[in-house]
């Protein structure tokens, strides 16, 4: 009997199926086949995922950045005038305080439901980044800014009053320079060479408020030209002492010692108030408070006196006006010709009778040399006419010089339209100073001069190094004309003039007179 032959059993036999059959007997994939069977259980045989904690992890760094990303920041362009090294510090610090922020404002977001301490003292630790961003630094950065602004320009027109102390004028114009040391303490206080900012005094200007509202009474009793009253006094010096009071020490300072009204005057002595001045500085509480009441009380009674004096002048200029046979006018200049009825004066009055008070005229001489005066006239005789020199007396405001004033009482506007400057020795106008300094910038000038970013103060800093300012020139108008009833009108009818010659205020007058 033949032995019965055996076969080993095949242990993917199963894994034959009708549609393996009818593919021809073709292979199968066992792994895929495999797989599929894992996942019918449960269980994932194929490539890993990330795991709960990287996703987390993922999750956290995304709501950080976001955080981060819509974090406050400081506008910078509010505070053009800081200096790029306190930038630097200062932009440090609010990146680590905002990234620190967006951090915490995530761990409020995975704090426990009832953690209450936890979420207050994060809470109250991001408060107080957001006020640090927010307003803390930007708060001193805009009093900085406030020193810093417009510095430069205010320095060089004399805008500062004469009675800022030497030390805080030095310091101020180091800062603007940008020569201070700059750093921030513990508590993110910005120090300038030590100094804070609530350390740094800004420097007090000219009160030229007081100043104009002092003119505008001057002028108010000089024009009604009647004596003042006891009553009218009393009120006068009550609403001086209320103006006072109204802006501080440094405003009182400026209005006893500064010449607030252009008129190359004050209405104290600083030489008189030496020691009241030195207590203001001090540190006696009591000193400075009474020498602060002393110069008040000095300072009210100068104002009245000069009230006074307005208001008397304004009399004798009436009865000038009603009594013909009365040829000075007002004591303010002490000229005759006040008041002239169809404005057809003859200026050399001014010129002839008018004590300037410092050596204003240069006097004409017989010789072969003509002078400016007699070059600008024409005049090649040998007998020349005096020089003047009015700029002093004529200050930035020539309307309330006592020329401007001779001449508004007899109808005119004297003003300045603008100011030549100097290039090289040459006085010239503005933009023909401006093309020839162009002309000699060096490279790196010319491309900080036309940089966008550039501000007018870094242009006029330029452009300084080679033009200086000239002269002022000035315009002569009526302040009424029978044929032009506008300002706009009577505009047109200006003539440029040179106080320093007077044949052009002449010439003008002769003119406007006419149309009268």
């Amino acid at each position: 009997m033949a032995k019965q032959k055996t076969s080993s059993p095949s242990y993917f036999g199963n894994l034959k199926t009708a549609d393996a059959n009818l593919s021809g007997g073709a292979n199968v994939n066992i792994f895929n086949a495999t797989a599929k069977g894992a996942r019918s259980t449960g269980i994932n045989l194929g490539p890993k995922g990330p795991t709960q904690a990287e996703k987390e992890k993922a999750q956290s760094d995304a709501t950080v950045a976001h955080n981060l990303e819509n974090s406050p920041q400081i506008n910078w362009s509010q505070f053009q005038n800081i200096p790029n090294s306190l930038q630097q510090n200062i932009m440090s610090i609010v990146k680590e305080k905002a990234a620190e922020r967006g951090y915490l404002t995530h761990l409020t977001k995975r704090s426990g439901a009832t953690d209450f301490i936890g979420k207050s003292e994060i809470a109250s630790q991001i408060n107080s980044n957001e006020d640090l961003i927010m307003n803390h630094i930007p708060g001193q950065l805009e009093k900085f800014s406030a020193i810093l602004d417009g510095f430069p320009e205010d320095a060089y027109n004399n805008n500062f009053s004469v009675m800022n102390d030497p030390k805080d004028v030095t310091f101020n114009s180091n800062l603007s320079a940008g020569k201070g040391e700059y750093s921030i303490d513990e508590n993110f206080n910005i120090l300038v060479d030590g100094k804070s900012v609530n350390e740094i005094k800004p420097l007090e200007p000219i009160n030229y408020e007081m100043g104009s509202q002092m003119l505008k009474t001057f002028t108010s009793a000089y024009d009604n030209g009647v004596a003042l009253s006891k009553n009218e006094l009393g009120l006068a010096s009550t609403n001086f002492k209320m103006a006072l009071n109204k802006n501080g020490t440094g405003a009182l300072l400026s209005t006893a010692f500064d010449d607030t009204m252009s008129m190359n005057g004050t209405l104290l002595n600083q030489d008189d108030y030496k020691n009241e001045i030195a207590a203001i500085r001090g540190d006696d509480p009591d000193a400075k408070m009474q020498a602060i009441e002393k110069i008040k009380l000095a300072v009210t009674d100068a104002y009245l006196e000069k009230l006074t004096q307005q208001a008397n002048d304004g009399v004798a200029f009436k009865q000038s006006k009603n009594n013909p046979t009365i040829t000075s006018g007002s004591t303010i200049a002490g000229v005759p010709g006040y008041g002239s009825e169809d404005g057809n004066i003859d200026v050399m009055n001014f010129y002839n009778n008018f004590d300037f008070g410092y050596d204003a005229v240069k006097k004409g001489v017989n010789n072969s040399m003509p002078n400016r005066a007699a070059i600008l006239s024409g005049n090649t005789t040998g007998n020349f006419p005096d020089e003047y020199n009015l700029e002093q007396h004529l200050g930035n405001r020539p309307e309330i010089s006592d020329l401007g004033i001779y001449l508004a009482s007899n109808g005119y506007n004297l003003g300045i339209i603008g100011r030549n400057f100097i290039f090289e020795g040459e006085e010239m106008d503005g933009e023909q100073a401006k093309a020839r300094a162009i002309s000699k910038f060096t490279t790196d000038e010319k491309r900080k001069y036309f940089n966008p970013q550039s501000t007018k103060q870094e242009q006029a800093n330029i452009l300084g190094k080679y033009i200086t300012p000239g002269k002022n020139k000035y315009s002569l108008s009526s302040r009424k004309l029978g044929t032009a009833n506008t300002k706009e009108e009577r505009s047109k009818y200006a003539f440029d003039v040179d106080p320093n010659n007077p044949e052009t205020l002449q010439a003008a007058i002769n003119k406007l007179s006419k149309l009268n």
